[in-house]
């Protein structure tokens, strides 16, 4: 490909996808650090610890999501492909919604946890988020080593099941010994969500025919078999 050979490589993309994760993963907790005024640290070690030990899966949640969007990287697939599935991934860390955790016995707040992980991890009585995890980890991993398009439109699914499932959790919040186990603060789709979006539109509109005509690209890659990586 003419023009700037050095951003196809491998090596680019790898460490274009680095500076984006530390960027975001920066980004939404210093928008919603409520987690890390919890800490009794410094701000900038409570904005560490909030993205890498908010509860104890998290390092496990990093892990499964991040090592997806590092090995296309290292694949070298498309730029479409790995924005679009990268971004889908990497906003199953990003802030999706919020609540408060309070302890039962003494009332006071434990936790502010937010991602679509946490929404949907055990002990928070939220099955109803399970459905949007599934979709957006299989959005992600088929926009990223198979058909981007296709990925995009999962994404799309998920969005749109997280937009009906919300609601419903903010209705009936798990309530013991007459105290709310989550304390939602309001009713907005957050961060992650809109991130989500943003990733799924990129792999619609850029595998969409008429761009590919457009810009010289022939056929969509949606076309032909392994279209995620580059040439």
């Amino acid at each position: 490909m003419s023009g700037a050979p050095g951003i196809h490589t491998a090596q680019f993309k790898l460490v274009a996808a680095v500076i984006v994760i530390v960027t975001a993963l920066l980004v939404s907790a210093l928008i919603y650090s409520d987690q890390a005024d919890l800490y009794e640290s410094s701000f900038a070690i409570s904005i560490i610890r909030q993205i890498t030990t908010e509860t104890a899966f998290q390092p496990i949640y990093l892990v499964i999501v991040l090592s997806p969007i590092l090995i296309a990287a290292a694949r070298n697939v498309t730029w479409i492909a790995l924005a679009s599935g990268g971004l889908i991934m990497l906003s199953i860390l990003l802030p999706w919604a919020r609540w408060e955790y309070v302890d039962i016995a003494s009332g006071d707040i434990e936790g502010a946890h937010n991602s679509l992980y946490q929404l949907a991890g055990p002990g928070h009585q939220m099955p109803q988020f399970v459905s949007v995890l599934v979709l957006m980890i299989m959005s992600g991993a088929t926009a990223l080593f198979w058909r981007v398009r296709i990925g995009g439109l999962i994404a799309i699914m998920g969005s749109v099941t997280m937009i009906f499932v919300w609601p419903a959790v903010l209705d009936e919040p798990p309530i013991i010994d007459d105290r709310a186990l989550i304390v939602f603060q309001d009713n907005a789709l957050l961060f992650g969500f809109y991130i989500a979006v943003f990733g799924a539109l990129i792999a619609i509109v850029g595998q969409a025919p008429l761009l590919a005509r457009l810009t010289g690209r022939g056929p969509s890659g949606d076309d032909t078999p392994g279209n995620a990586v580059a040439e």
